[in-house]
């Protein structure tokens, strides 16, 4: 088998793999990154894996029309996924892949933390009663790739 098929071979597995059993895909698309193959197309299809507007690793359609439209731990999956996979993938702790969420979503590491906290079922809505407008907007608003989408209010 020549090496531009074998290469065909496994970007259809992870691909058909992708639907079938999300988690397995994702980590095989890791695995190809971390072992240097930097193609832009196992870039591709990291990105559309964690990215809000396609399915996010857990299977699921993030849901931004409200903060009843889905329970906490599902709106928030994809921030989760983006810290689990950035800490992952670049091989360092999660508190600086906490820390590069805290850039991306211009938030405190308090935020971060809680809604972290939030999608993992380790704390009620109700805990978080001062800010927890705050901690569902984001939660709401998953991982944008390309843009912070979110501010502190005032």
């Amino acid at each position: 088998m020549s090496e531009k098929e074998e290469y065909v071979d496994k970007v259809s597995a992870i691909a058909r793999l992708r639907f079938a059993n999300p988690e397995d895909a994702l980590r095989e698309v890791a695995e190809q990154i971390l072992a240097g193959n930097n193609d832009p197309l196992f870039r591709l299809m990291l990105a559309s894996m964690i990215h809000p507007d396609r399915r996010p690793v857990s299977g699921r359609k993030l849901v931004l029309s409200g903060p009843k439209s889905r329970p906490p731990k599902a709106r928030n999956r994809a921030l989760e996924d983006f810290i689990e996979l950035n800490a992952d993938i670049h091989k360092v702790p999660h508190k600086i892949a906490i820390e590069e969420a805290m850039r991306k979503f211009s938030v405190s590491r308090t935020v971060v933390t809680d809604a972290l906290a939030l999608a993992r079922g380790d704390r009620d809505a109700e805990y978080f009663a001062e800010y927890k407008t705050q901690v569902l907007d984001l939660a709401e608003r998953g991982c944008q790739e390309y843009q912070p989408v979110w501010s502190p209010r005032k």
